[in-house]
């Protein structure tokens, strides 16, 4: 973590206006209100964020549910980790783009495929997440993706 600090911090930054339909982090749980705090999420502090959760409030919650942020510097997936061997699990999982590679955003089900304009060429990371939060992000911040 602190080795990546100064590279994360040295992300440009892309000014962007925030929408109305996003989630206000104290309405989230805890844990994903913490998260969203953290400086994993937020390395140079208080910034203007924007939130976008699935459904957090299930009985159940099924694995890689969480929330999907968007920052001046980075897109943010945060989610459950899938259970281990023996069914338990703890922490998040947590996948930071820097925000002026992100090309495309896209939900397909239970991934969400982003685009990435890498030094040797475009690639595509898939990562897994609840359908409703795949569905939010693809909703909420792809359009402030394409305000560069």
């Amino acid at each position: 973590r602190d080795m990546l600090l100064p590279l994360r911090l040295s992300f440009p930054r892309i000014d962007f206006a925030a929408g109305t339909d996003t989630v206000e982090p104290v309405g989230l749980p805890l844990k994903w209100i913490n998260v969203v705090r953290s400086a994993e999420v937020l390395p140079a502090g208080r910034e203007p964020i924007v939130v976008v959760a699935g459904d957090l409030h299930a009985r159940k919650p099924p694995a890689h549910h969480g929330i999907g942020a968007l920052t001046s510097r980075e897109l943010v997936i945060a989610t459950e980790p899938a259970a281990d061997g023996r069914g338990t699990h703890y922490g998040v999982d947590l996948v930071l783009v820097p925000r002026h590679r992100v090309r495309s955003l896209a939900g397909a089900g239970t991934i969400v495929e982003i685009g990435i304009d890498a030094p040797s060429g475009p690639i595509s990371l898939r990562v897994a997440a609840d359908r409703t939060l795949a569905e939010a992000m693809t909703t909420t911040l792809t359009p402030l993706l394409r305000t560069r």
